[in-house]
């Protein structure tokens, strides 16, 4: 192989409008899904900033009606004044968990569409931050978001297929094999040459395409290098898999027509069948708990903590009797109403103790599901190539999981704060003390570049195996046999 080739392929490329209409798509595809992505993550990156202001008004506005209140300017009922603690933390405080959105979410939606980036907290609730799902038009999620993950993982292949599936038949139906290979060599000349020469051309168009397209939407300033880099790398070597495949079946020495069958039904396997397997496995074998029987569990948990008021309230002051005054110790040998907000924790607890369980066996369910999925996943490209896209652009399962331990973590921070307060009574004025929310994920771009490197080497190896495969099937071609089977 040398520049000649190259350069013969080039001239080829010129009179085959074939290749044109392949970039132009691609143009079309690639600006169409960056310019959704865009959006989306600016959209998104606007909602966090919201809440984040929201917060820091909301503050500003309670002070301000606290001041108004203590000279009589104004007046409120006893529930929601916000100089208590429990009007502040039970009708006043605005607190949200944010998580901000990777820049490279632009290429790839992942789950961000299903699960929110911002969860607005309730005191007495760990709900909002367990549970909240992303408001989105029902139709858009039963299609999918048109993103440029979905543009390298369903689209380019067929567009490389289409340039590479008859990269020897189409001679040898022709009967100019025999004459290119005494011009060339060998047909792994031809075979090697000209799929990687085409598929390296519409993937470094790719690479162009997307590095162009970010940067004129104004996203590849917020990029990291390194994520940048990995992404491109597991789209190049994706899109390069199935130009191996292409020289793989060439290989086997079929027609033209027998070539595009066998291809399209490899497609249709890797993106389409194997996937939808995957997900209908994973869900039978490690099926969830349903919505309808955790609410159920809830109501049943309430009624139960409810009725044991008295029990709590007794065991409660028996492990603090510092806090039990003589007033509020007779109310509870009699039955009678004690401190209602000293009740409403307390029951809250009581719970959150029934409820554990429950919640534990759901979130079993789900890393088990994840941990099958992290395993099936090298059954198909697309999901080996889905799943390296969707931790590097930071909308994988993984961080949202992280997402919401740690925002459940930061609900009983808030508790922890409010509730001695709220129990004793006292007056607020600290609303610039809140604690604030912050995602912990120091680590978690180091971590998702890591496994998104192990993703990508694993289709640079299946490329090569495929390729290594081919060998065999090409070297029966000389110009010889070629000319012996009539070609």
């Amino acid at each position: 192989m040398n520049f000649r080739f190259f350069s013969w392929e080039l001239r080829h490329l010129r009179a085959e409008p074939t290749f044109v209409v392949v970039l132009l798509l691609l143009v079309a595809l690639c600006s169409v899904a960056i310019s959704n992505g865009a959006s989306r993550l600016r959209a998104q990156q606007e909602r966090q900033a919201a809440a984040l202001a929201e917060m820091d008004t909301a503050a500003a506005a309670t002070a301000e009606l606290a001041r108004k209140l203590d000279s009589g300017e104004a007046t409120t009922p006893s529930f929601s004044d916000p100089r208590t603690a429990a009007g502040f933390a039970g009708r006043r405080m605005v607190a949200y968990t944010v998580k901000p959105t990777w820049a490279l979410a632009a290429l790839s939606v992942g789950q961000s569409d299903l699960y929110p980036s911002v969860h607005k907290l309730a005191l007495n609730s760990r709900e909002s931050a367990l549970t909240a799902a992303e408001y989105e038009n029902p139709q858009r999620l039963l299609i999918g978001s048109f993103d440029v993950a979905f543009v390298v993982i369903y689209i380019v292949p067929l567009l490389l297929l289409g340039l590479t599936y008859n990269l020897v038949a189409a001679e040898r139906e022709r009967g100019t094999l025999p004459l290119l290979l005494l011009q060339r060599g060998t047909v792994n000349h031809v075979a090697f040459g000209r799929g990687l020469f085409l598929g390296t051309l519409v993937l470094l168009a790719l690479v162009v395409l997307l590095l162009a397209g970010l940067g004129l939407s104004g996203v590849l300033a917020q990029v990291s290098g390194a994520a940048l880099f990995g992404w491109l790398a597991a789209a190049f070597f994706y899109g390069l898999f199935w130009v191996a495949l292409a020289v793989f079946v060439a290989s086997r020495g079929g027609g033209s027509a027998t070539n595009a069958v066998v291809l399209a039904g490899a497609w249709l396997l890797f993106t389409i069948i194997v996937p939808s397997a995957v997900s209908v496995a994973v869900k039978a074998i490690y099926p969830v708990p349903s919505r309808m029987a955790y609410i159920d569990s809830q109501r049943v948990v309430t009624e139960e903590s409810r009725n044991r008021q008295s029990q709590l309230l007794a065991a409660y002051f028996e492990d603090h009797p510092e806090l039990a005054s003589a007033e509020t110790q007779a109310a509870v040998a009699a039955g009678t109403q004690a401190n209602p907000r000293l009740i409403a924790h307390l029951g809250y607890q009581e719970q959150e103790r029934l409820l554990a369980p429950v919640r534990a066996r759901y979130t079993e369910q789900l890393e088990r599901q994840q941990g099958l999925v992290d395993t099936l996943k090298f059954l198909s490209p697309a999901l080996l190539a889905q799943s390296a896209f969707n931790q590097l652009s930071g909308t994988g399962m993984e961080r949202h999981r992280d997402f919401q331990r740690q925002s459940s973590a930061f609900h009983d921070t808030l508790r922890d704060y409010f509730q001695p307060k709220i129990i004793a009574g006292e007056a607020f004025y600290d609303y610039d003390q809140v604690p604030r929310f912050s995602f912990d994920e120091e680590a978690a771009p180091a971590r998702a570049a890591r496994s998104a490197t192990a993703l990508w080497l694993v289709l640079a190896i299946a490329t090569a195996l495929l390729l290594a495969a081919s060998l065999p099937g090409l070297r029966r071609y000389t110009p010889t046999a070629a000319a012996a089977e009539g070609v």
